[in-house]
C-alpha cells in the first residue's frame, strides 16, 4: 500500500511553534521509515502551508483546511493512503473534506478532550477545542461551507474514544446527544475489549472513517505529549491495540496524529509513541487494504 505523507505544521495559526513544530519533529525521527516499513509501499511527502502573510487564528486555520482538502483528495485519486501530520486538530475539517468520496463517513476521534465546543459554550476560546464541533456542523458553518465539498458528519456516525477532560457543555453532550463514546477510564480498565459494541454500533451506520489521534489520548503519566495532556488514559501499547481493534472492524479512509509538542517531550517517550502509532495505522490500514 502506498502512502501520502502529509504536513500541516501550523498551532493557532502559527507554523513551527509548539505543537506546530511537531509535524516536521517526527519526520526528522524517520515517520517516512516507519511507515514505507509498516507497508512495504512508497511514501509521498507534501507540506501544507498558508499564503497570507498577516497570520489569523480563524482565517489561517480554513485557509489550511482548504488546502489540506486539495491533498486528501489528490491523494485518494491516486490510490494512496492520506496519513496527516498536524499540530491542530482542526486538521480534521480539511481531511474530512477530502474524504467526500466516501458516501457515508464517520469519524473515530481519539482524544483526552471533547474538541466540541463552540465560540458561545468554549470556557478559554481556543479555536482547536471546537474542531470537532465543525466537524458536526455545530460552529463556523460558513467558513466550513466555503471548503468544497465540506459535509458535517452527523453525530451518529461519530465515535469518541478517551475522553476524560470535558468541558461542561461537552459533557452535556456526552450525556444526552447521539455520540458513541468510550471514556479514558473505561480503556484503561478495560483495554480494547470495551470497543466492541461500540464498534459493532458504529460500522453498521458508517461505510468507512476517518481516524482521529489526538497524542493526548495517553495517559500523561506515561507520555506527555503536549500542554494540554491529562492523567487517567491508556497506554501506548493499549492505543495501539485500539488501532488494531478499529482497523480490523471498519475500513479507515484516511488518518491524522496531531498535537505533538517537541518541547514538551522531555524524555522522548512521546515522539516514539507517536512513531508507533504511525506504524501501527499503516500496518493495520495496510492488511485490510
Amino acid at each position: 500500500m502506498d502512502v501520502t505523507l502529509i504536513q500541516v505544521p501550523y498551532d493557532s495559526g502559527h507554523r513551527e511553534v509548539r505543537m506546530g513544530r511537531g509535524p516536521g519533529h517526527l519526520v526528522s525521527l524517520g515517520a517516512a521509515q516507519a511507515v514505507e516499513a509498516a507497508t512495504g509501499g512508497n511514501v509521498a511527502m507534501e507540506r501544507v502551508e498558508a499564503d497570507t502573510a498577516f497570520t489569523t487564528e480563524i482565517g489561517t486555520a480554513f485557509e489550511l483546511a482548504h488546502k489540506l482538502t486539495g491533498e486528501i483528495a489528490r491523494a485518494r485519486r491516486n490510490g494512496t493512503f492520506p496519513l496527516v501530520l498536524a499540530g491542530n486538530c482542526m486538521s480534521s475539517v480539511g481531511t474530512i473534506t477530502g474524504l467526500t468520496d466516501v458516501p457515508r463517513l464517520g469519524i473515530v476521534w481519539l482524544d483526552a478532550h471533547g474538541d466540541l465546543n463552540t465560540p458561545e459554550t468554549s470556557p478559554t476560546g481556543f479555536l482547536d477545542g471546537m474542531a470537532l464541533a465543525v466537524c458536526t456542523g455545530r460552529c463556523w458553518g460558513t467558513l466550513a461551507g466555503s471548503l468544497p465539498g465540506f459535509e458535517a458528519v452527523p453525530d451518529e456516525r461519530i465515535l469518541h474514544v478517551g475522553a476524560r477532560a470535558l468541558d461542561p457543555a461537552e459533557d452535556t453532550l456526552f450525556r444526552e446527544g447521539d455520540f458513541l463514546s468510550v471514556s479514558g477510564d473505561a480503556l484503561r480498565n478495560g483495554g480494547a475489549g470495551v470497543l466492541e459494541d461500540p464498534l459493532e454500533a458504529l460500522a453498521a451506520r458508517a461505510d468507512a472513517v476517518y481516524l482521529h489521534l489526538d497524542m493526548d489520548v495517553h495517559d500523561a503519566r506515561t507520555v506527555r505529549a503536549n500542554p494540554f495532556a491529562e492523567p487517567g488514559g491508556p497506554s501506548p501499547q493499549q492505543v495501539r491495540r485500539l488501532i488494531d481493534a478499529i482497523a480490523q472492524r471498519i475500513p479507515v479512509a484516511g488518518a491524522a496524529v496531531t498535537a505533538y509538542a517537541p518541547d514538551y517531550d522531555r524524555d522522548g517517550a512521546a515522539g516514539q509513541a507517536a512513531l508507533e502509532l504511525l506504524q501501527t495505522v499503516a500496518s493495520a490500514v495496510a492488511v485490510r487494504h
